[in-house]
């Protein structure tokens, strides 16, 4: 739904950054600003405490499998490259929420570059 247009679709619901913004900050929010909550307050709000408790858990389990698989593959540069990428998604899910934040995008978007350029290098070494 967030890639249709507001002009398109008015009645879009808002993404949780925006959501809070038009709550505590509504002078700022009607100039078309918006600030960033990160994934604690918006695992509170939508399952409170257990949405914390659980979100940490899954949290430092998706932490711990990037700790893994860097120890696996330290050696190798492409993964190094991939990995110096991947790794700060986490962080941007911390600081910019899970559903509205730009860590995703630039995931996917990132995600997408890396197996482009690893089908080039196997076709040109092949």
């Amino acid at each position: 739904m967030q890639p249709i247009p507001r002009a398109i679709y008015p009645q879009k619901p808002y993404l949780f950054n925006m959501e809070m913004t038009r709550e505590i900050e509504p002078e700022f929010f009607t100039i078309g600003g918006g600030s960033s909550y990160g994934m604690i307050p918006e695992l509170f709000l939508n399952w409170h405490l257990v949405g914390i408790i659980i979100g940490g858990v899954v949290f430092g389990w998706i932490i711990g499998i990037f700790q893994f698989l860097y120890n696996a593959n330290k050696r190798n540069p492409f993964f190094v490259l991939i990995y110096s990428r991947v790794a700060l998604t986490p962080w941007g899910w911390i600081c910019g929420g899970l559903i509205n934040s730009s860590a995703n995008e630039l995931l996917i978007l990132s995600i997408m570059f890396y197996l482009i350029l690893y089908k080039y290098l196997r076709k040109r070494n092949a």
